[in-house]
């Protein structure tokens, strides 16, 4: 199934462009949203709450005050996710334990859930900054790729600023690995891309990338991209993360990929 490219707001994949922020708008307003659903830790209708896209999409799009909003000084889209749920009370999605504010990819044409392969080309780029991070092992997961309704690989930043992705093998005999990609002291922005394509996931951090991560895998069908804030504390503490760009791009695999033109080349 092939689907069409995804043409991110303002300047291009990886490239935000601060004057084009409207501070009176909700994150709808500064972003592209048309290939997201937003997934909130409180309770509606008796499970975890989703915006879905044509609705957060716009200046009077949707926001929730406590967890998803338009930064007043730098424009950036704002989310914020309560810690351990025994602490907090907040409500988690049924296959887990922590509470998310997260954006979930959905097919901008009908708003469903997304759903592509791996033997395609297949990006995400964003620039962020993890403003607080929860104290997990790991940190506050902020983009996970996801195969068959269950997490691959997720880019986690903890609160000492260490940037690692970790991946789960899903060969016979590896279950996981870990790779610490970086370090960024925690409030600055960072660009990344994260790649599960051609059958191989990949990893660039501001512009370059990681050897360490490239993997390839068993191909894989029924997959989608995540972006946000994923607590993973031990405690009620709350993560923060503040989104400056965000690109998405699927096409046919051409056996190439070429991502010098997706990423920014210094984080701001």
């Amino acid at each position: 199934m092939l689907f069409p490219k995804l043409v991110p707001l303002l300047v291009g994949l990886g490239h935000a462009d601060v004057k084009s922020y409207r501070f009176d708008c909700n994150p709808g307003g500064n972003f592209d949203l048309r290939g997201w659903n937003l997934q909130l830790p409180e309770l509606s209708g008796g499970s975890f709450k989703v915006v879905r896209s044509d609705e957060l999409q716009g200046c009077d799009g949707y926001r929730d005050e406590k967890y998803f909003f338009t930064d007043g000084l730098t424009g950036a889209m704002v989310l914020k996710a309560p810690g351990n749920p025994n602490v907090t009370g907040c409500t988690t999605t049924p296959s887990s334990n922590h509470c998310r504010t997260e954006l979930r990819e959905v097919d901008p044409r009908n708003g469903r859930n997304m759903n592509w392969t791996s033997g395609h080309v297949n990006l995400l780029d964003a620039t962020i900054a993890v403003v607080k991070a929860d104290d997990g092992s790991l940190g506050t997961s902020v983009a996970q790729v996801f195969a068959k309704g269950a997490s691959l690989s997720a880019l986690y930043v903890d609160q000492g600023g260490n940037i690692s992705l970790d991946i789960k093998l899903r060969n016979p005999g590896k279950r996981r690995r870990v790779v610490k990609i970086g370090e960024v002291p925690l409030g600055s922005r960072f660009n990344f891309t994260m790649s599960y394509s051609n059958h191989v996931l990949r990893l660039w951090l501001n512009g370059v990338e990681s050897e360490k991560v490239r993997v390839e895998l068993p191909p894989a069908a029924g997959c989608s991209f995540k972006l946000g804030n994923y607590n993973q504390g031990k405690s009620g503490g709350e993560s923060e993360v503040h989104v400056f760009a965000i690109g998405l791009e699927h096409r046919r695999n051409d056996d190439s990929l070429e991502v010098k033109s997706l990423v920014s080349p210094s984080a701001g």
